[in-house]
């Protein structure tokens, strides 16, 4: 199993919350952003399936995008629990 599936599991609920208020300030567009399709299909799913996953996002299998996608999801989630982490701190 990846390392984003297994971080995105062992999520709990409040980081969960953080992150989709964080990943909302972007962009106001929710039905459009991927990442956050990637996201929900991976916090729903029992067992990733990349092909699967790529297939239901895109349409086919582009393996490149799909990467693109994974890391950029990956970054994301680690500075949502950073800024977390940061304003846990200073409060």
């Amino acid at each position: 199993m990846g390392i984003l599936y297994e971080s995105i599991k062992q999520m709990s609920i409040d980081e969960v919350k953080q992150f989709k208020i964080y990943a909302s300030r972007a962009s106001q567009n929710k039905d459009s952003r991927k990442d956050l399709a990637l996201f929900d299909l991976y916090r729903k799913g029992t067992e990733p399936d990349d092909d699967g996953v790529a297939r239901k996002i895109y349409g086919t299998e582009d393996t490149k995008a799909f990467a693109r996608l994974k890391n950029r999801l990956g970054e994301e989630i680690s500075k949502s629990l950073i800024i977390n982490a940061f304003d846990d701190k200073n409060v």
